[in-house]
């Protein structure tokens, strides 16, 4: 560290947001390498603690710390936990207007905030590139860092970029993080990222507390019944994650549990973005126990207490499987891991893998259908849907075709926010422009002036050229709207959705440079992955020893917690390792106090005070706030504001 007087301000950050004394195995050192410049690679466990490897040397370091969060739903609770603890962060994403960007922003300029959360497209924004340049950037971190690999359950190629990033933020130090990563996925991630003589931390995957389980059923109805049994058979007041494949299987599943008396709730990303999100707050606060869920589900939840998780389909790897499953028990204390096993399981990802690696034709098809709506500068105008009908193979095989061009670098994608479609009049010489403004007219004069005769067959328009035009963002977005509104005067098509650019305009497919040889080897690397998956649901051994050698580690070869070596079904083997709950009026109502202040703040219930601290508390009996801060996980920005009123429920319960 750059010195002792950083190692206090560390354990002092640590003790005052977090409450505990010392840093977890790998936390330490992960913090060290921050403040001195180092790069680094952390693979923790999920529970693990990876949050304060950054969290805490932002708050040290000169500069905002950029983290870099997959999911805007991680995002904003990573931001609410945050604020919980007392600690300064904000997050800037697609749910926010111009002016809200633009004031959380000014704040960090201010250096009033020093952790700000964004997804890695952030960066090909050029208005955000240009405010970079106008602030001090002390550290990048990289959550969910797998999704930079290839190899990795979650690839996103947008992660392939953070490395330039980096670069064109003057080099600054890097973290990478992440829950599951096997050795081959690890490397990948230290070359991808082009880390630095990076400080490579791994904390062992073994989580003791985890019960595995896995229960064969070939019948479909066989299998439901088996599912509401178990569900039924359990404590109904723990929380439970059913995850399914697909989102078809999400919405019978969760409406065949409540036809049984079964409150549950389902989630999948086809669901509108209020829906989901109402879903996901009724379990983190505790008033929904139950949800059915595709993979959707899950990034955004921190959820300590979920005590089974049960998969009814088996997942395509066992890095998704362990992310999902290790979802249970972050608190410690025993959790059920289920899978509901069936041979046709199989086939369900066998179709995801074949969808997701589009045969050389297909790619052809599509490619030679964009060359054949792209104008001279390469744009293909109108939305992707439009013209895939004309492409053989199933729709979503010619998204995946897109993304292989995308990924050689031979499309670019202008979706959404970053460009529109506008389609013209047969006749751009004169058309009818009566009712229309002056800044609309002469941004239509710069569309024709552009795009010449192309406007009549439609042309896809970066809105930064709107800006451009306009002279200004706020004019391009006015001048946008009033486009938008010359759709009723029938002289003018617009769509949001932007369209394709073609890079690479070469008329020869075959010259094309596509890696046919990394994109057959990524499909037999997904099949073996699968078939890893298979054997763990027929394994007759330590189902957690299979586990963990899968991802490096050594371990002994009965644990006495999984089906194969304690013998038992799921929830009657736990019992015993439970420990006793005391003091149950004063969980009662400290429970209680804990929804109320949840409530009052709009915060999930665990954001307040996790559950093993308030057994702790309960068993502990503090009678005053210097003993209150005694108790492990209780921080001092926890007792300054509810402490006074911990004490007097405290006492309350006693009494009664």
């Amino acid at each position: 560290m750059r010195g002792t007087a950083d190692l206090d301000a560390a354990l002092g950050l640590l003790r005052r947001h977090y409450g505990y004394r010392a840093f977890r195995l790998g936390q330490r050192e992960a913090v060290e390498a921050a403040l001195t410049g180092q790069d680094a690679l952390v693979v923790m466990p999920t529970g693990g603690g990876k949050s304060v490897c950054y969290q805490i040397p932002a708050q040290i370091l000169q500069g905002v710390t950029l983290v870099v969060s997959p999911l805007i739903a991680l995002q904003k609770d990573q931001v609410d936990g945050l604020h919980g603890r007392g600690i300064p962060a904000t997050y800037v994403n697609s749910t926010l207007r111009r002016q809200e960007m633009d004031l959380r922003l000014a704040e960090i300029g201010r250096g009033a905030i020093k952790l700000l959360y964004l997804a890695p497209e952030r960066f090909d924004d050029p208005r955000f590139s240009a405010w970079l340049q106008t602030v001090t950037v002390s550290l990048l971190a990289v959550d969910e860092a797998h999704c930079v690999s290839e190899w990795g359950h979650d690839f996103r190629p947008s992660y392939f970029r953070l490395a330039d990033v980096r670069e064109r933020l003057g080099g600054v130090p890097m973290v990478a993080l992440t829950a599951t990563a096997t050795p081959e996925v690890r490397r990948d991630i230290v070359g991808r990222l082009r880390l630095r003589d990076p400080v490579i931390l791994i904390r062992g995957f073994d989580r003791p507390n985890l019960h595995w389980h896995v229960m064969r059923e070939e019948r479909t109805g066989a299998k439901n019944a088996l599912l509401v049994r178990l569900l039924h058979a359990a404590p109904p007041d723990a929380p439970t994650l059913v995850y399914a494949s697909t989102r078809k299987a999400v919405v019978g599943l969760a409406a065949l549990l409540r036809t049984h008396g079964l409150a549950a709730g389902g989630y999948h990303g086809g669901m509108p973005s209020v829906r989901r999100r109402e879903v996901q707050d009724a379990f983190a606060c505790g008033d929904l126990r139950m949800v059915v869920a595709t993979n959707a589900f899950g990034l955004g939840i921190d959820l300590a207490n979920i005590r089974r998780v049960i998969h009814y389909h088996m997942p395509g790897s066992l890095e998704a499987y362990y992310q999902e499953a290790g979802r249970a028990g972050r608190d410690g204390e025993p959790a059920d891991c289920i899978l509901l096993h069936s041979y046709r399981d199989r086939f369900v990802h066998e179709h995801f893998i074949d969808a997701a690696h589009p045969s050389r034709e297909t790619i052809r098809a599509v490619w030679t259908a964009m060359r054949a709506r792209a104008d001279p500068s390469g744009l293909v105008p109108g939305r992707v849907v439009s013209w895939a009908r004309t492409c053989p193979g199933e729709p979503h095989q010619v998204y995946a075709s897109l993304r292989v061009l995308q990924r050689a670098g031979i499309v670019d994608r202008l979706r959404g926010r970053r460009a529109c479609y506008v389609r013209g009049v047969a006749r751009l010489d004169a058309p009818p422009l009566d009712g229309i403004d002056e800044a609309a007219r002469q941004v239509w004069e710069r569309l024709v002036e552009t795009a010449g005769e192309s406007l009549v067959r439609g042309v896809v328009v970066p809105k930064s050229w709107l800006a451009r035009w306009a002279g200004g963002v706020e004019r391009g977005r006015w001048a946008l709207d009033r486009l938008r509104a010359s759709q009723a005067l029938e002289w003018c098509d617009l769509e949001r959705e932007g369209g394709c650019r073609l890079l690479d305009t070469r008329p020869e497919f075959d010259g094309l440079p596509i890696g046919w040889t990394s994109l057959q080897a990524h499909r037999e690397l997904e099949l073996t992955k699968l078939r890893r998956m298979e054997r763990y649901a027929y394994h007759k051994g330590c189902r957690r020893a299979y586990l963990l050698r899968y991802f490096g580690e050594r371990t002994r070869s009965s644990c006495h917690a999984c089906d194969a070596c304690a013998r038992t079904r799921p929830w009657t083997a736990r019992d015993e390792h439970r420990r006793p709950v005391p003091e149950a009026a004063a969980l009662r109502a400290l429970r209680a106090l804990r929804g109320r202040l949840a409530a009052r703040h709009r915060l999930p219930a665990y954001f307040v005070l996790e559950d093993r601290v308030i057994v702790e508390i309960a068993r502990r009996r503090p009678r005053n706030l210097e003993e209150l801060l005694e108790v492990p996980g209780v921080s001092r920005v926890f007792a300054e504001r509810y402490g006074a009123a911990l004490l007097r429920t405290l006492k309350g319960a006693a009494r009664a």
